[in-house]
């Protein structure tokens, strides 16, 4: 395989990897960009991997799909790691359905596939913005966002925004919107929203405020 060919798959792994990256990143998942890239741009090699061999021990009669069959239930280990039980729910399983799909498309760019990758990573966009709202407006949930610079005391504020919010569905810290140092962001998501529910983060001692997405 030409060095330019190789040069251009792993690139596309790097630009998809990253576009699906940075959308779970703007939504706070700690999944982002990063590790997006680099499930891509290892997908891909190892596809680039299987192609080389094969090309340089035609003797051999190498399987260029071994490698790449072994990606797939490889992903699935990283992906477990990311699904967590909270009370009663189940979190993390969308995160690690995008990592596993992100992964299969990287094997279609290692394979040239590029529609297919391409069409792939647009539909998760889809998934993962369109449909996500959809999903939210159905249920009716209404998600808030606080911020505390008392970092020591996040769980003290996590337990009073458990008490001070009704039917709270999840409460976790995230990175600071405001990207000010020191400062820790707090997503609250609730089923019923009230008016007074902001007030009530805010009479919280450590929130330096609180507002509705």
């Amino acid at each position: 395989m030409l060095l330019w060919e190789s040069f251009i798959r792993l690139l596309a792994a790097v630009v998809i990897g990253g576009i699906i990256g940075l959308e779970r990143k703007k939504h706070g998942i700690s999944a982002g960009i990063r590790m997006h890239m680099l499930v891509c741009i290892g997908s891909v090699l190892a596809v680039l991997v299987s192609l080389y061999a094969a090309s340089c021990m035609p003797e051999y009669e190498a399987d260029i799909f071994r490698i790449a069959a072994q990606i797939i239930p490889g992903i699935g280990f990283l992906g477990a790691g990311m699904i967590l039980l909270r009370g009663e729910m189940i979190m993390g399983l969308t995160t690690a359905a995008g990592v596993w799909a992100t992964a299969i498309i990287g094997i279609a760019l290692g394979y040239g596939f590029y529609v297919g990758a391409l069409i792939a990573a647009g539909l998760m966009l889809i998934v993962n913005t369109v449909v996500a709202r959809l999903e939210k407006r159905e249920i009716s949930f209404v998600t808030y966002y606080a911020e505390t610079d008392d970092i020591n005391s996040v769980n003290r504020i996590i337990k009073e925004i458990n008490m001070a919010v009704s039917e709270v569905v999840i409460c976790r810290t995230l990175e600071a919107k405001s990207h000010i140092a020191g400062n820790l962001g707090i997503e609250i998501v609730t089923e019923n929203a009230r008016s007074e529910d902001i007030s009530l983060i805010l009479e919280i001692k450590g929130v330096l405020y609180a507002s509705k997405e």
